[in-house]
């Protein structure tokens, strides 16, 4: 089932379909289109992922999944005073790429706007404290932004010979850094099946293709994890730099950390 025909059904409130009853368009404010359709990245896998906003009093509430000619249809429904809460990444991920195929009072176009700029607002504050709680675990040799530790839980566990707690550091590093890989070009982080693909985009290829060595540890040798560290390091080198091109130098990370902290 293409866009279209989705859009069709769901304008037509799923006349002829198990869901006709529900009378979805005559309660909902707001219908969008999320995941891969309303990214437009569909393929013949993908379910049909549609929120659908009511007002606060509504009893209205579609939860769940429907197939509908072989097609797989995930509903959710949300009151407008959750929508209009701050959203988290996932959120954001979802609804700076979701597709509006109904907007009664224009409001959820509007609000997508307000949150796509409080959200770059916002990504100096996210890219410090990330950073801040990256140097507890990954030493920056040349204390880049004041940021080396005398001692991080990285050395500390190759110190103990606790390789399998070594590589599971270097795992939260790789994810953190993959974090910081989105937010350096003001994009809210793909959820975990699109993470890599949707980086591909962003990144120069050679960064990308680094990362996939990084994500391939063989085994828990101390050969293994010194080959990673310093694949991490090249890429940490390249996000110093796309770091530097986004935030002020004079920014002082560790008190935005603490006061993000309290």
């Amino acid at each position: 089932m293409n866009k279209g025909q989705i859009v069709k059904l769901i304008k037509t409130n799923f006349h002829g379909t198990a869901l006709a009853s529900f009378r979805i368009k005559n309660h909902a404010k707001a219908i969008v289109l999320t995941g891969s359709y309303g990214r437009g990245t569909l393929d013949k896998f993908s379910d049909v992922d549609i929120s659908i906003m009511v007002k606060d009093d509504s009893k209205f509430n579609l939860q769940g999944k429907y197939i509908i000619d072989d097609t797989i249809f995930d509903f959710r429904t949300e009151k407008e005073n959750e929508v209009n809460s701050n959203w988290s990444d996932a959120m954001c991920y979802a609804y700076f790429n979701c597709y509006i195929i109904m907007d009664k009072q224009g409001k959820f176009r509007k609000l997508i706007k307000d949150r796509m700029k409080d959200y770059k607002a916002r990504l100096f504050e996210k890219i410090a404290v990330e950073l801040v709680e990256l140097s507890v675990l990954f030493l920056f040799k040349d204390n880049w932004r004041n940021l080396k530790s005398d001692s991080t839980h990285l050395m500390k566990a190759l110190k103990r010979n606790r390789l399998d707690s070594a590589a599971y550091i270097q795992n939260i590093i790789t994810e953190k850094m993959i974090n910081l890989l989105y937010w350096v070009h003001f994009r809210p982080c793909a959820d975990s099946k699109n993470r890599l693909r949707n980086l591909k985009k962003l990144i120069p290829l050679r960064i990308y293709k680094l990362l996939l060595r990084s994500l391939l540890l063989k085994n828990f040798t101390k050969d293994s994890l010194t080959k990673r560290d310093a694949l991490l390091s090249e890429i940490m080198d390249y996000l110093k730099k796309e770091i530097d091109n986004v935030l002020p130098y004079n920014l002082d990370l560790k008190e935005i950390y603490l006061a993000k902290r309290d």
